[in-house]
């Protein structure tokens, strides 16, 4: 269920993305980056009652042009900090596989950006989990940033 509904929501993002404007303009986005900089929003929602998680990111160019997306449906019982987590990872994985070393990825956890932009020291349940995603940053140039609410 987790896994067909994500994968219908990408499809109808890509499908949107596709249309045109009545204009002629492709699909409009205010971010803009720095030349050469992908920004990539990534999040992560869980069923609880099914045991089922499903993680996604967006990526956009530096003129906030569609580059790639991405989803990823699995097992969990853990908690929503630990799917969005997962959400993170995954976008960093997905990046380093297509060569694109740096990088802002964009999450609506306020923790867990804080976390990883203090590179605080976790000792909670979450961890090494933490531990992994800071390892994989290092190698890349990657900003984490709090997604805010789009107006």
């Amino acid at each position: 269920m987790v896994a067909d509904l994500a994968g219908q929501g990408l499809l109808s993002f890509l499908q949107a993305m596709q249309k045109k404007e009545p204009n002629g303009a492709g699909s409009c986005s205010r971010w803009r980056g720095g030349r050469g900089c992908v920004k990539i929003n990534c999040d992560g929602a869980m069923d609880v009652c099914r045991g089922r998680a499903g993680v996604g990111c967006v990526a956009r160019s530096d003129e906030g042009g569609f580059v790639w997306a991405a989803v990823r449906c699995f097992n969990s019982t853990g908690e929503a900090r630990l799917v969005e987590m997962q959400a993170v990872l995954f976008a960093i994985e997905i990046a380093k596989s297509k060569g694109i070393v740096g990088f802002v990825i964009e999450s609506d956890d306020q923790g867990l950006v804080q976390g990883l932009q203090k590179r605080s020291d976790t000792r909670g349940p979450f961890s090494l989990l933490q531990e992994d995603i800071l390892a994989q940053m290092v190698d890349c140039q990657i900003k984490m940033y709090l997604k805010l609410i789009d107006l």
